[in-house]
């Protein structure tokens, strides 16, 4: 792999990390929502499957052997 494609996954890496856990906030604001308000809830929900889904999709590194120190932490957030 050579060094720009290295920094290309790097920023995917990322930029799935930071989804994921933008997931994760999203899924818990819409277990706080359900009982009083399921319109936003729903909202929540949605935006949160959507960011989940991209994070998974890049998930893809992993099977092309891409190395990193944080790819640990990606694949515990998913």
């Amino acid at each position: 792999m050579t060094k720009v494609e290295y920094g290309k996954c790097e920023k995917l890496m990322f930029d799935a990390i930071q989804k994921a856990k933008q997931a994760d906030e999203e899924y818990k604001a819409y277990n706080q929502l359900i009982k009083n308000d399921k319109i936003r809830a729903e909202i929540e929900q949605r935006k949160a499957d959507q960011h989940i889904g991209y994070a998974e999709g890049i998930n893809v590194l992993a099977v092309i052997g891409f190395k990193h120190d944080r790819m640990k932490e990606f694949s515990e957030l998913l």
